[in-house]
């Protein structure tokens, strides 16, 4: 994920001015729900764009996991990823998923099944950025800098075309998934009869969260 120069703020025209009459009302946007007062709430989407764009520019991606897990669930977005490389990551933590299990969970590893899990345990973007940082569970719970001094700034919808977040970079994710549904099938087809039990050996290995 890469991240450039900007001068994106968020900031309300108005304050301390004196209040101008409201506009009159125009087609309504969709993704945009106005609140109780007629001031456009921000949505989560816009408000985690917003934080990642603040911590980085802080420096708390270099040293705090959270910033970082953040970081990379951000950069999971759709406007950012790409689902390809995002379906290969899935399916090879699925496979693990599958092979780590305890002893009495086990299965044997010619039925064993390649590729992601058939439910995942929360948000796509989210569980995959916890996955591959081994991070803690995102809480986009505002803290230290994200925390707005003054009060709330209206909604400004397009806002978040302005933040420098460029197109996630995958390095060989779909290569490495290839390479692994080849080794898996490699040891299927070895014949082994105990295959349950070099599934437990590989269980015993392998450290996977």
């Amino acid at each position: 994920m890469t991240f450039r120069d900007d001068r994106f703020r968020f900031s309300g025209k108005n304050r301390g001015r004196e209040k101008t009459p409201p506009a009159k009302a125009g087609p309504k946007k969709r993704g945009v729900k106005p609140s109780k007062g007629g001031v456009k709430k921000t949505t989560a989407r816009q408000d985690q764009k917003f934080q990642i764009t603040k911590l980085v520019r802080s420096g708390r991606t270099l040293n705090e996991a959270m910033a970082q897990t953040k970081g990379v669930a951000v950069g999971l977005f759709s406007e950012y990823g790409n689902r390809k490389e995002e379906d290969a990551i899935l399916d090879i933590e699925g496979t693990l998923h599958r092979l780590t299990r305890t002893r009495g969970q086990a299965i044997s590893l010619a039925k064993l099944r390649f590729g992601r899990r058939r439910a995942l345990p929360k948000v796509r973007n989210e569980f995959i950025a916890e996955w591959l940082t081994d991070g803690p569970k995102i809480n986009w719970k505002r803290d230290g800098n994200l925390v707005a001094k003054g009060p709330p700034t209206p909604s400004r919808p397009g806002s978040s075309k302005q933040i420098p977040i460029g197109k996630t970079k995958f390095i060989g994710p779909r290569r490495v998934a290839r390479d692994f549904k080849a080794f898996i099938n490699a040891l299927k087809k070895l014949g082994v009869k105990d295959g349950k039990g070099i599934a437990y050996a590989i269980t015993k290995r392998v450290r996977v969260r």
